[in-house]
């Protein structure tokens, strides 16, 4: 736990949270999604999530590519919170979660 600087009275606990971006393209072929995992500060899990949301929407970005085409990288959700209740050091698991093969595979594809 961490003090927050403006009010001493409240500890705040440290949260992995998930967002996930898509990346909406000019030429309308499929979107790319991202996958973030951010930390944050919080009371609880349910304001990390809304922190979570709140950083994720000022992350929101736009740019063309070499092909002229706009890309919009919009957030779309949170999808849980960790709460870490661990200290870090070298070798630290900071995410785990279980992937049916399917879902290895999709991960392992390039992008190409």
């Amino acid at each position: 736990m961490i003090k927050d600087s403006k009010n001493k009275e409240n500890y705040l606990l440290k949260y992995a949270v998930n967002v996930f971006y898509e990346g909406i393209r000019s030429d309308n072929k499929d979107s790319l999604w991202e996958e973030s995992i951010l930390l944050i500060y919080a009371l609880d899990e349910p304001e990390a999530l809304i922190k979570a949301a709140y950083y994720a929407k000022e992350n929101e970005h736009e740019y063309m590519t070499s092909d002229s085409i706009t890309v919009k990288w919009k957030f779309r959700t949170t999808e849980r919170a960790f709460l870490i209740d661990e200290e870090f050091e070298s070798g630290t698991e900071l995410f785990s979660k279980f992937l049916r093969g399917e879902e290895v595979h999709s991960l392992l594809k390039s992008f190409d």
